[in-house]
């Protein structure tokens, strides 16, 4: 299954900014475990988070463990461990979390992570990405061409994004193309 795990502080930026919309749009479902519902709906968290879980959208789920959680992580939050460990679990393709020392315990496991700045920069996948009819749209950075640093994946599709705008002094304005990854290298 071809997943993503989501973390809370990640989720609860995006629907502060009025940007979760934006992981159905990259990754069609994303997966929580019951430890980050909890804490999205903890009293101590904003409002509109706690509003938005409550009723959470069609595309994001909560999925409970199946195996118990490795004692190696009790020194992280709850949300973070049961993050990790389902990430595990689902063989996802991606760990969507920001705090440092979860981070780096996710990456020795294995797990490809990456945080929300990352997720929202313009030089990984701006605002959308979207398949149809085998294209993926992805943005254009100005005076930069597609590199093979980082592969980003959908379904049986590769496709090279860019890590690092190669000319971040410019500032016009990103254009949009698709690249079509059945056609060329």
């Amino acid at each position: 299954m071809q997943s993503i795990v989501a973390d809370t502080t990640p989720l609860n930026y995006l629907v502060l900014i009025q940007a979760a919309d934006i992981l159905p749009s990259l990754y069609r479902k994303a997966f929580i475990p019951p430890a980050v519902r909890a804490e999205l709906a903890h009293a101590n968290t904003p409002a509109i988070v706690r509003a938005w879980i409550s009723q959470p959208p069609q595309w994001l789920e909560v999925v409970s463990l199946k195996q118990p959680i490795d004692s190696a992580l009790a020194h992280l939050d709850a949300g973070e461990r049961e993050a990790i460990s389902l990430a595990s679990e689902l063989q996802a393709i991606l760990l969507l979390m920001d705090e440092r020392d979860g981070v780096t315990i996710a990456r020795q496991r294995g797990l490809k992570v990456i945080g929300t700045l990352r997720l929202m920069s313009s030089d990984y996948i701006t605002v959308t990405a979207e398949v149809a009819s085998s294209s993926l749209v992805v943005p254009a950075i100005p005076n930069q061409a597609l590199t093979p640093v980082e592969e980003f994946s959908r379904g049986h599709k590769k496709v090279q994004i860019p890590r690092e705008a190669s000319n971040s002094a410019h500032s016009s304005p990103i254009k949009m193309f698709t690249f079509n990854p059945g056609l060329g290298g």
